[in-house]
């Protein structure tokens, strides 16, 4: 999105994500399963990105590792993983 608007120089690529997404997997945020998901969407939804295992791995281990837990954090995991196949 920033990228479209000029704003910043640099294309974001699958590794740049994957990063993003590692970073809020070691988060103590509880907003963080949330952010983690948000830009696995954004990767669905790029025209030239293609999610890896990897991306999809990292975010199912932020709701796992998040303190929300519980149905909520199944609930997440289970969509996440459906999307995979």
């Amino acid at each position: 999105e920033r990228y479209a608007k000029g704003e910043i120089r640099e294309q974001p690529d699958i590794v740049m994500f994957n990063t993003a997404i590692a970073a809020w997997s070691k988060s103590n945020d509880p907003q963080a399963p949330l952010r983690a998901e948000k830009l696995l969407k954004a990767v669905m939804d790029h025209k030239k990105l293609k999610p890896k295992t990897i991306t999809f791995n990292s975010v199912l281990m932020v709701w796992a590792r998040n303190d929300i837990g519980g149905a909520v954090a199944i609930s997440r995991a289970e969509a996440i993983l459906v999307r995979l196949f």
